[in-house]
């Protein structure tokens, strides 16, 4: 099929839309934070405490756009940034109380956006697409060491 879109296309779009549905999903619910803001609260709610390089890191985000969001969030008391105690030069991000807390209220509302975008779709088809992603993720990231 000449006019099919491509693999890459398709990852690309799901990937706009998924975020868009998470966005409104948010908004509807009186959340105010964008699925990038929620991409770093869920890797502090796994892991509290994380420095700027290292959300930079997990998240794919460069220096900058990190700096962003972090001030974002910050603004918003969900995160502090604290010296770290073994380099005063580093900053370490860290939950407030009204940052845990948010968890309760979005978890659920992602839960059931993970299990309706998947709806529908066989364990083995998932299985199979998720060995794929990661074999193209890690091409991606061979090629940009590279």
């Amino acid at each position: 099929m000449p006019n099919a879109p491509s693999l890459i296309s398709l990852m690309a779009r799901a990937t706009r839309l998924y975020r868009a549905v998470l966005n409104d999903l948010l908004a509807k619910h009186g959340i105010n934070l964008s699925s990038e803001m929620l991409g770093v609260l869920v890797e502090l709610w796994q892991s509290d405490g994380l420095s700027h390089q290292e959300l930079s890191q997990r998240l794919k985000k460069d220096k900058g756009g990190m700096t962003k969001l972090i001030t974002s969030l910050e603004r918003r008391a969900l995160i502090v940034r604290q010296p770290d105690p073994e380099d005063g030069r580093r900053k370490r991000v860290f939950l407030t109380s009204t940052g845990q807390a948010l968890h309760q209220q979005v978890q659920p509302l992602v839960h059931k956006l993970r299990q309706f975008t998947l709806d529908a779709i066989p364990a083995e088809q998932q299985a199979k697409t998720k060995e794929t992603l990661a074999k193209i993720i890690a091409n991606l990231e061979t090629e940009k060491d590279a």
